[in-house]
């Protein structure tokens, strides 16, 4: 009796192994996948960022070239106001046609990203996305995936690390890492309170939390 219920333990052993080996391999697919999708509208998007330029360049005049987005492509909207108060539209930001806001720099970490102009779980499957402000309003928030290849490394970020967002316009904005700390789940007011010029943030490997990088820009 004692050595049947030895043998089911050592196969209920192996199959969890199995599993376990599976399930590896499943994320490992996911990231290299999440990270050949984010490379790729990466290149496209550069290379219209620099024919953006060119053309520009080419521009006589100083006026302003950016184009105002029609409605249906408005960023989501998301409420920071208590109920009842008046609610203001953000402001937008261009994106261009295949919804692109521009792309993130963070060279200590060797990461650079598109970032794509409105978010939902497909499109994280592909790139980090925007979430809340803009440039000007000093407030940009961007999410992604844990990947290794998207956010994942977002916790090595050490104050004082720069990082660049450069528009679609082919213009850079430079920021430069404050500190990090780990939110709870439901932590849009922490988020959006504008206290810092851009945060990035992404789960933390149990989903339970969210990792969130504070950043300054460097004027």
């Amino acid at each position: 009796m004692n050595r049947k219920i030895g043998i089911w333990m050592m196969l209920l052993g192996l199959l969890l192994l199995l599993s376990a080996g599976g399930l590896l391999m499943y994320n490992s697919y996911e990231d290299e996948r999440a990270g050949a999708a984010a490379r790729e509208q990466l290149a496209l998007l550069v290379s219209r960022i620099e024919e953006n330029k060119e053309e520009e360049e080419g521009t006589s005049g100083s006026a302003d070239h950016r184009q105002e987005l029609p409605q249906e492509q408005w960023f989501q909207e998301i409420l920071t106001q208590p109920p009842g108060e008046e609610e203001e539209p953000l402001p937008t930001m261009a994106a261009d046609s295949d919804g692109h806001i521009g792309y993130i720099s963070m060279p200590t970490i060797d990461i650079e990203l598109p970032i794509m102009s409105d978010w939902d779980y497909d499109k994280l499957l592909k790139s980090p996305c925007y979430y809340y402000g803009t440039v000007e309003t000093e407030d940009l928030v961007l999410m992604a995936h844990n990947y290794t290849r998207h956010f994942g490394k977002l916790s090595l970020l050490d104050p004082g690390d720069p990082v660049y967002f450069v528009d679609i316009q082919g213009v850079t904005t430079q920021y430069v890492v404050v500190h990090q700390e780990i939110l709870p789940p439901k932590c849009v007011p922490e988020l959006t309170n504008g206290n810092f010029d851009l945060t990035l943030f992404t789960c933390t490997y149990s989903g339970a939390n969210r990792v969130t990088v504070r950043c300054d820009r460097v004027e």
